[in-house]
């Protein structure tokens, strides 16, 4: 093998540029469908995979309308190689043999995450011992032939899954995760993921509606996603990714293809207010912050009413043309000592049917007590975990 950077950029552009790959997004569980669907809207084919993921086949201009636009995904991985081990031998020789050079900057620190099961080679830690020694020896010679780059920053993910011996080697494309969206965004307690808020609001159709109303707000984060939703950037505009840090990167080819991706608001929509409401007063310090950096970051934010009001004291005056009502109410221990779930969502059940009738919902309930107790007329319900809770969104219209 030649060890010079001209060969390697031959390489490069042979395997890594030219063919194309197999991306596996991983997404709220539930989610799957809406997240195959809103990848279809950018021209994107996937399907499920299992259990929050789904798959799709594509070059790297695929990766980046993926990160750039698609609002549900947390985290967008390139499969690597896959190959039989159920003996360490054959792990350290697979990858010894695997050409790391291509798909990591040997300059940049590379961690990892392993996940062994019912396999022969169990002991993650054993796993990932091999296998950094196995990619530090394949890059060495090359750190004295590419370029150092210019920031030190950032680090490179390998992703080593051992199930039933079959161990499939992945890269992270994306880096945080990207529920975070790239602004300064601030959070209350317990706050709602922005890619599941986006996700609701999707299977809901929230822009069909005219008024978009979150009575318990907290941080805003159904607002906000609907705001973005609507607006001309994607989902990625205002970050950074770890695909950028990938020796097949080129920054030219990015910001071309960047400033092919501004898209119009959707057509449809008739979306005209969105409000916020919460019977706190830090949350609505931190909604004006959220949506004062939106506006900074060119976002029309004219059409959100941001206010301090109990929801149980408010009695549908809200309530404008068709309208869609979007809660993630306190349960667990974001609940008063005094109250329970169960009564906790009877009372917002009835306070529903008796002010809000004729309005469509979508609410987040922490199980089947919690949904019986709402009494709600339910359409859809889609199950998922939010912080480690399993609930369910209910969706359904107030008659």
């Amino acid at each position: 093998m030649e060890i010079t950077l001209t060969a390697l950029e031959k390489r490069i552009k042979r395997h890594v540029r030219a063919k194309k790959h197999t991306f596996y997004a991983i997404v709220p569980p539930g989610f799957e469908e809406a997240a195959c669907q809103e990848l279809a809207d950018y021209e994107i084919s996937s399907q499920q995979k299992d259990r929050g993921g789904v798959v799709f086949s594509g070059k790297w201009e695929d990766c980046w309308k993926a990160h750039h636009r698609a609002r549900i995904p947390a985290r967008l991985l390139v499969r690597l190689t896959k190959f039989s081990s159920s003996r360490f031998d054959q792990l350290e020789k697979a990858l010894e043999d695997f050409p790391w050079e291509l798909w990591l900057q040997p300059h940049l620190p590379v961690a990892f995450h392993v996940d062994a099961q019912q396999s022969t080679l169990y002991h993650e830690g054993a796993i990932q011992e091999r296998a950094e020694r196995c990619i530090e020896k394949r890059l060495h010679s090359w750190q004295f032939v590419v370029p150092k780059p210019e920031s030190s920053r950032g680090t490179q993910t390998v992703f080593l899954r051992n199930f039933r011996n079959q161990i499939t080697v992945s890269l992270d494309c994306s880096g945080g995760l990207l529920y975070k969206r790239g602004y300064d965004k601030h959070v209350d307690s317990a706050p709602l993921r922005d890619n599941i808020a986006a996700a609701i609001l999707r299977e809901a159709n929230f822009s069909r509606f005219d008024t978009l109303i979150d009575p318990m707000a907290g941080s805003g984060t159904f607002g906000l996603e609907a705001l973005l939703g609507l607006s001309k950037y994607g989902a990625g505009h205002f970050r950074h990714f770890a695909f950028e840090l990938f020796p097949v990167f080129r920054s030219a080819a990015y910001q071309y293809f960047l400033k092919t991706q501004t898209e119009a608001r959707l057509k449809q929509s008739t979306l005209r207010s969105i409000i916020l409401c919460d019977s706190q007063k830090r949350p609505i310090t931190i909604m004006h912050h959220n949506l004062q950096q939106l506006a900074a970051a060119d976002i029309d934010t004219d059409s959100v009413k941001v206010g301090q009001s109990d929801f149980f004291q408010v009695k549908g005056e809200f309530i404008s043309g068709k309208t869609l009502v979007c809660l993630n109410p306190p349960y667990g221990t974001r609940l008063k000592a005094t109250q329970n779930t169960r009564n906790f969502f009877g009372k917002l059940g009835q306070h529903l049917r008796k002010g809000w009738r004729g309005c469509s919902f979508a609410i987040i309930a922490p199980g089947e007590d919690a949904e019986r107790a709402l009494s709600l007329p339910v359409s859809k319900k889609i199950l998922f975990y939010n912080g480690g809770i399993s609930t369910a969104v209910i969706m359904g219209t107030i008659r």
